[in-house]
């Protein structure tokens, strides 16, 4: 069986390659060749506090954004639109087809590549997912 951990990250790849990102990649290696791009990171996770029978945690997933061409403000615009359709596209079924009990935003960064030869923006999103699973049985949502 697959953890459910594992199950939460296909169903967030999954959401974002619904967006408009002409590239979504799952812990990739380098930078991306197409864009908009989006990349997903598994960041681990922390136990919270659960009950008998039942472990708790909280999945920390990175999303990276990027988007080039345009001028500053444009290229800005498109940065934060994109952002914009990354949080839609996983708020809009909170519960990640019952795998997830709450999903929260954490830090949002903004960068700039400045060695590009293209204006290049892009950002950092963390996201916090909560799980829970049976006791010593990861695969099994609780």
């Amino acid at each position: 069986m697959t953890a459910v951990r594992e199950l939460i990250l296909q169903r967030v790849a999954s959401l974002l390659a619904a967006t408009s990102a002409q590239q979504v990649e799952e812990e990739p290696s380098g930078d991306p060749s197409r864009y908009p791009a989006l990349q997903i990171y598994d960041l681990g996770h922390d136990p919270v506090t659960g009950e008998a029978g039942t472990e708790r945690f909280i999945l920390s997933v990175g999303i990276d954004g990027f988007v080039q061409g345009g001028t500053g403000g444009s290229v800005r615009a498109d940065r934060n639109a994109l952002y914009a359709e990354v949080i839609e596209a996983l708020f809009a079924d909170g519960a990640f087809d019952g795998l997830a009990e709450e999903i929260e935003q954490g830090k949002l960064a903004n960068s700039v590549a400045d060695l590009s030869d293209t204006k290049r923006l892009g950002f950092s999103l963390d996201i916090m997912i909560h799980f829970a699973t049976a006791r010593g049985a990861p695969q099994i949502v609780n």
